[in-house]
């Protein structure tokens, strides 16, 4: 259920999930470093 509305949200808005999806990577990169 929760990956329905998550793919809903992201045909809607894919720039704000891709822009999300990025700094969430980035906040994991300075936690490894």
């Amino acid at each position: 259920m929760a990956t329905l509305k998550r793919s809903n949200v992201f045909m809607k808005n894919p720039e704000d999930v891709l822009r999300k999806i990025k700094k969430i990577r980035e906040d994991g990169m300075k936690k490894l470093q």
